[in-house]
């Protein structure tokens, strides 16, 4: 048993324990503590909103795939995130606020970063697996673990566990690399996996200097496109529309989405005396003119 052994399981563990921003962002970055919670009323989602007539069909039926990208891509392009933040208005997250539909933007980034935590995990359990390298170093590695604890028969266990922990915290890594404008790759190799069984015991120690920007990889946008097209395309279709409404409730306080109106028709009768009667028809819409004359 090597002098300086440390079983790294108890401290990776103890970092599951812990708020995943402070290990993700650094303490070197800020994070946005802005809120919905300025606004004067809730917003879309949040109410049960008015309803029209319909007269315009909508197609029924699922999404395409190329549907779901297309749509995914619109919201990247269209609404703030951590790594894109050009919005000023009551959320600088706003694609996190449609993945997590939390009014904070700590809670909506936190809850991003975890779902993504497990998608990274997935993937790198498995090169782990699959490389008869790394599947040696964690054979060798758990039965020091395991003979430590005076246990030695339960290596294979310990194999799993430790595995399980080193995926952990490649990910973090992986996280980490996304979170400050680096890419990671979307399937490991030799050259972009990022850990040592030997960093394990120290991970927060030096993070950043573990990180690599892997060439043709994946940036956090790419991954928050992967979560995005995950998701049921009604929800994020009502969280775009409440991050529309709210950037325009700062300038109008009492704006709300379902108020607004398409083309609006209506026939007023005036009788005067009993005996006159003058009737007007008017038709207000967003389309041209000559549409609405032919309506």
């Amino acid at each position: 048993m090597p002098a300086d052994f440390v079983n790294p399981l108890p401290l990776l563990q103890a970092l599951k324990q812990r708020s995943l921003l402070p290990l993700v962002v650094g303490s070197d970055q800020p994070v946005s503590d802005q809120t919905t919670a300025s606004l004067s009323s809730p917003l879309l989602s949040g109410r049960t909103p008015e309803s029209g007539f319909g007269l315009m069909r909508a197609a029924k039926g699922s999404l395409s795939p190329t549907d779901r990208l297309i749509f995914s891509q619109y919201l990247l392009d269209h609404f703030s995130s951590y790594t894109n933040q050009t919005n000023s208005g009551p959320l600088s997250y706003e694609v996190e606020y449609i993945i997590g539909k939390s009014g904070s933007d700590r809670v909506n980034l936190e809850s991003t970063v975890k779902k993504l935590l497990v998608m990274r995990e997935a993937i790198n359990i498995l090169y782990l697996e699959g490389n008869p390298e790394k599947h040696e170093d964690l054979t060798n590695e758990a039965l020091l673990i395991a003979t430590s604890l005076g246990a030695p028969e339960t290596e294979p266990a310990v194999q799993v566990l430790l595995a399980v922990a080193w995926s952990f915290a490649e990910s973090l890594v992986d996280l980490r690399a996304v979170l400050h404008d680096k890419k990671t790759a979307r399937l490991k190799t030799p050259e972009t996996w990022q850990t040592d069984l030997s960093d394990l015991s120290h991970l927060t120690e030096g993070m950043d200097g573990l990180t690599i920007d892997a060439p043709g990889g994946q940036s956090y946008q790419d991954l928050l496109r992967l979560l995005l097209i995950s998701k049921k395309p009604a929800s994020l279709a009502v969280r775009s529309m409440d991050m529309i409404e709210a950037n325009l409730k700062t300038s109008r306080p009492l704006f709300q989405l379902d108020h607004c109106f398409d083309s609006l028709s209506f026939e007023l009768t005036v009788r005067s005396e009993g005996k006159i009667t003058l009737t007007a028809e008017r038709s207000f819409s967003y389309r041209s003119k000559e549409a609405s004359n032919a309506r």
